[in-house]
This record gives structure tokens, C-alpha cells and sequence, in this order.
């Protein structure tokens, strides 16, 4: 695997790059939609891979509209039930990988997850 740029954009949630030197880890932190949106265009530029982490607010319009324009492999992990949040059932519709229910393990299932995307 050649060298492979991954993007995490969340609130709180960050991913280290631990023993994967062919993979650079950028953690953004987001707020609302409009930041949502604003990362994930530019992450888009440079990014092989994005990875969305259970976003807690509303409305997350701009962010969808963003995403219906990538073309770029995004994975939605959310740590909650997707059913019960508000819309975020949506954003996992649109993007290939969905990750949920994931709390403990998130790190280790996300690593094994983005290299097997990646090969």
C-alpha cells in the first residue's frame, strides 16, 4: 500500500496513527454543519479516505449536499444507534462503509476497516 491520507472529521473523536507508517491520520475537528461542510470539501482534496464520526447536531443539510457531490470512499461511524438520532440515518444511506454501535473496539475495527478500503 502506498502512502494513503485519511481524514476524521468529529467533534471529540480522533484516531492515532500507531504502528502505520504508510497511513497519516488528520484528526478535524468539526462544530456544526457549515464547519461539516467546509472540512469535508477541502479533506476531499487531499484525502484517499474520510471517515465521519457521529455527528450530535442539527441541521446537517450543507453536509449532505457535500456528500452527494464526493466521489471519494467516506465511512460513517457512529457510536449511538443510527435508528434514534435525528437524520443521521440519512447521512448513512449515502456514504458505501457504516460503522454503529461501536464503542470499545471503535479504534481497532476502524483501522482493520480503512485497510482493507485501501488496498
Amino acid at each position: 500500500m502506498t502512502n494513503k491520507n485519511i481524514y476524521i472529521l468529529s467533534e471529540s473523536f480522533s484516531l492515532n496513527n500507531i504502528n502505520r507508517t504508510k497511513i497519516s491520520i488528520n484528526n478535524v475537528e468539526i462544530k456544526d454543519d457549515k464547519s461539516s461542510s467546509k472540512a469535508l470539501l477541502r479533506a476531499s482534496k487531499k484525502a484517499d479516505l474520510i471517515i465521519i464520526v457521529n455527528y450530535n447536531f442539527t441541521p446537517i443539510s450543507e453536509t449532505i449536499k457535500i456528500i452527494q457531490s464526493l466521489s471519494i470512499p467516506i465511512i460513517y461511524c457512529s457510536t449511538e444507534n443510527l435508528e434514534i438520532k435525528n437524520k443521521k440515518n440519512e447521512i448513512s444511506s449515502l456514504v458505501p462503509y457504516v460503522i454503529h454501535g461501536l464503542k470499545e473496539q471503535t479504534n481497532n475495527i476502524l483501522l482493520k476497516t480503512i485497510e482493507k478500503i485501501l488496498k
